[in-house]
């Protein structure tokens, strides 16, 4: 394991830097979706943190830090254990939590959407400080910023992905936990191109935050290098789920929304629109390279690879603008394919909010704050379509009624006219 202590020191920093600009969101859902970074970037403190101590403590000189590090490390490495799972299902990777059960993977996926909290998130981050701190102390390494203040530009763009002061509104949720936020109403389809469009829009919300953040972001060293690691990762995870991985890469456990458009007696607008997607991509970005980011710096830090002369020097140099624009494009073909007859209606849905027509009810948001958030749960209404339509793959279901179900209609049609214009455009510049 090479370089244990700079890679110990990224980690505990693009912790802090995800923490910090989670508590600068503006609601509790988008601090989760920034917050569920400090659990990728956990593992890895314990990972790397772990060894850098026993090679301290062989040296009399350095035993006192070592065993300074030693309970701060049992207590991260103890809570860690429950929250691995968010890591795993959530952040680093957005699969399934119970592949088996449509009905239990939505109440385990959203126990662990919970645990990202206030306290835990606080928890965790401050006892990998104390690890570090302790292990530095004696370890000549640049310093660490334990306190960075989000700058207002960040924050003005976090305010501005979640609008305040919409009482009275209501908000359509097409994504695995929309449905948290106080007066929004699940959006969704049957079938198994129904359990995948959920995941999917998770990964292009994570993607959608973090474009937000980039430009304002640039010359914010530690929010920026936190804006590098991780977005071409999501990118590589949103093309894994919309047309599977490149040829010759590893095999998924979890068919594309391609595959499952290649069925027999699939609709054909949607396949031809995913295989364009597809062939577009393998001209325009080099996946290999992509997966290799996101196995080396994205979704966890590569044990083996120099640090300085690979890992740093490559976040250093990496030029996101190239990447920002297949983004682009990425989504609005993602969302062509979704206008399709038959295509994944819900996928990318706009999470455009209304003024409601009718009253929304008494259900509450989940908080952030709460350290017993799991129990808010119950206030949060089913996002799974009824029992009778769970089957059917091309059958649409919006909690809240027909006259809901009538503005989501008209919104389809509305984002239809509005990308055929952004289509036309990306067809031209391919010619």
């Amino acid at each position: 394991m090479r370089d244990a202590p700079a890679k110990t020191r990224h980690a505990v920093q693009m912790a802090i830097a995800a923490r910090s600009l989670s508590a600068s969101a503006a609601d509790a859902h988008r601090r989760r979706v920034i917050a569920r970074y400090v659990f990728v970037y956990l593992d890895d403190v314990i990972r790397f943190a772990a060894p850098w101590r026993n090679r301290l403590r062989a040296d009399p000189r350095s035993r006192a830090a070592a065993d300074s590090a030693l309970p701060a490390l049992k207590r991260l490495r103890q809570d860690w254990k429950d929250y691995q799972h968010v890591r795993d299902y959530l952040a680093a990777k957005r699969q399934p939590r119970n592949p088996s059960s449509r009905v239990a993977d939505e109440l385990e996926s959203f126990e662990l959407w919970a645990d990202i909290g206030e306290l835990a998130v606080g928890t965790l981050v401050d006892d990998a400080i104390e690890v570090y701190a302790q292990l530095a102390a004696v370890t000549a390494l640049p310093p660490v910023d334990y306190e960075p203040v989000c700058p207002p530009p960040l924050a003005a763009a976090l305010r501005e992905l979640d609008a305040l002061g919409e009482e009275g509104s209501i908000e359509i949720a097409a994504s695995s936990f929309g449905a948290d936020r106080p007066g929004a109403f699940p959006i969704r389809m049957g079938g198994d191109i129904g359990r995948l469009v959920p995941l999917m829009n998770d990964v292009a919300e994570n993607i959608m935050t973090l474009h937000a953040l980039m430009g304002p972001a640039s010359g914010q060293p530690i929010f920026e290098q936190l804006v590098r690691c991780q977005l071409p990762s999501e990118l590589h995870e949103l093309l894994i789920l919309a047309v599977g991985p490149e040829p010759g890469g590893p095999t998924s456990t979890q068919p594309s929304l391609l595959e499952l458009y290649s069925k027999p007696d699939s609709p054909p607008g949607p396949k031809l629109q995913l295989e364009e997607l597809r062939d577009w991509i393998s001209a325009s970005i080099d996946r290999p390279q992509l997966r290799d980011w996101r196995n080396r710096v994205g979704a966890h830090i590569d044990a083996e690879s120099p640090w300085k002369e690979e890992l740093e020097t490559g976040m250093a140099n990496l030029d996101l603008a190239p990447i920002s624009r297949v983004i682009d494009h990425v989504l609005d073909w993602l969302e062509a394919c979704a206008l399709e007859p038959h295509g994944p209606f819900a996928l990318l849905f706009p999470a455009r909010k209304l003024k409601s027509l009718f009253q929304t009810g008494s259900q509450r948001g989940l908080s952030y704050d709460d350290p017993d958030a799991v129990s808010e749960l119950a206030n949060i209404p089913s996002a799974l379509p009824p029992a009778r339509f769970a089957d059917a793959p091309y059958m649409v279901w919006v909690a809240g009624g027909s006259n809901l179900s009538a503005a989501v209609a008209g919104m389809h049609a509305a984002r239809a006219r509005e990308l055929e214009e952004k289509m036309a455009l990306h067809r031209a510049s391919a010619t």
